[in-house]
Order: structure tokens, then sequence, then C-alpha cells
């Protein structure tokens, strides 16, 4: 048990935070009595607080991203194989793919893009994962630009058609 200096209440060791500060580890004010503080703190002062907290984020966090930053790109310039198959394998997991079941779609597609026919993996390209942005259920693998043009129509089968309507009327 230990006081709060605060509300002057006796309450269990764990509720107060740690401070190396003190010679029994702990802070003087339970962990109410600090959270209620703090939070009269930022509505009385939301400017200042404000300023601490991006001062605190860049100070201790920024360098360290940066430097995580760093070094994953040094690691990839290093290992571009195994990169390229870090980035494809962490595609399939995000899509539930295995690397089987995306074989399998290269084959029924004949290493093709559903939707224009090219085979961008003779190139070097891969075929993009398609999906709905709604479910996330796969639907197919895309060149990159058709994957790209029905996002940018934000996968809208009424925008498609008026596009395709626009592209018939400009060309008669």
């Amino acid at each position: 048990m230990k006081h709060c200096t605060r509300c002057q209440t006796e309450k269990p060791r764990d509720q107060f935070y740690k401070s190396k500060a003190n010679k029994d580890g702990l802070q003087t004010w339970c962990k109410s009595c600090t959270k209620q503080t703090q939070s009269e703190s930022r509505k009385e002062n939301p400017d200042k607080h404000s300023k601490w907290s991006k001062d605190s984020y860049y100070k201790n966090h920024a360098k360290s991203k940066k430097r995580v930053r760093h070094n994953t790109t040094k690691w990839a310039k290093e290992n571009p194989e195994l990169y390229a198959l870090h980035k494809f394998r962490s595609k399939l997991k995000k899509y539930g793919l295995t690397e089987e079941s995306y074989n399998a779609l290269v084959s029924k597609q004949n290493n093709c893009c559903a939707i224009c026919g090219t085979n961008p993996m003779a190139i070097g390209e891969e075929l993009s994962i398609d999906h709905c942005h709604e479910t996330g259920k796969v639907r197919g693998l895309l060149c990159r630009p058709c994957n790209l043009g029905i996002g940018n129509l934000k996968d809208s089968l009424e925008l498609v058609l008026k596009a395709a309507n626009y592209l018939r009327r400009s060309s008669e």
C-alpha cells in the first residue's frame, strides 16, 4: 500500500506510475490523480500542450523512424531480390492469398491482365492484385495501367460506363 499525496488515500502500489526519481520507485500521486491533473492542464493550456507534444515527438521518435527508414532502404539496396520477395509476400498476406493461389490466378489468366490482355511479366513487371475496396475480395490480376484506371474511377461501374460513353461520343 502507498499513500497518495494529492487525494490523501491509501492505494495498492499498482495504482501508481513508476518514477526513478523517488526512493520507492513510484510517483507520489496515484494514477487517477495524475490523469485528472493532466486532463485539466490540457484543457487550461491547449496550445502549450500541443507544442509540448510536437516537440516531444520530434525529439524522441522522428530520429528513430528516420534511422529505421535509412537502415531498411540500405538493406533493400543491398538485397534487391530478397526485398522484392518480401514486398511480394507482404502483398499476398495483405490480400489473404498464398503463393499457390496467386500462381493459380496467374495460370488461369495465362499471365495476362484480366482487362486488356497484355502480359506485363514479359517486360519484367508483375500483375497487380485487384480487389474490391468494400469487401476486400480479390477479383483478379491486372496490369498497372488497368488497375490504376479502375482505381481512379473509384471502382464504380457507373463511372466506367460514363467513361465508355464519353470515349464513344468523342470518337464519332
